[in-house]
């Protein structure tokens, strides 16, 4: 990536403790970005209760999203199917682990629960 071009991207930090610019959590900071800004999309990755938080706020300001999804993954070529996600079957290894919000929308399993290792639901 050129200098000109990763200059001309702007960036919100957001804190816990303000420590480092905005004071509180990233979707306070991104309402108030939607509100006084023009913006296209919105590239978010962290923690899913987070992102599903981000997504219905994308969706209230009509922004298009970008999301990155953790799961676990075990072949990593899409054989396994440890990283599928519910009900559409996506391999998130293969198909992600980047997806837009109205993929993410039709997953049942987005901001509710992730599968560990064995395959076991752990609820967030």
């Amino acid at each position: 990536m050129d200098k000109e071009y990763h200059d001309s991207i702007k960036r919100h930090y957001c804190t816990d403790d303000g420590s480092f610019e905005f004071s509180g959590f990233t979707t306070n900071k991104l309402k108030e970005v939607l509100n006084n800004s023009n913006i296209d999309i919105v590239y978010t990755v962290g923690p899913e209760i987070m992102m599903k938080k981000v997504v219905e706020i994308c969706d209230e300001f009509k922004v298009d999203c970008q999301l990155s999804l953790e799961r676990y993954m075990k072949c990593g070529y899409g054989i396994c199917g440890s990283c599928c996600v519910d009900p559409m079957g996506i391999r998130m290894c293969v198909e992600g682990p980047c997806i837009d919000k109205e993929t993410a929308k039709k997953v049942t399993e987005f901001g509710k629960y992730h599968r560990d290792g064995s395959g076991k639901k752990n609820y967030y």
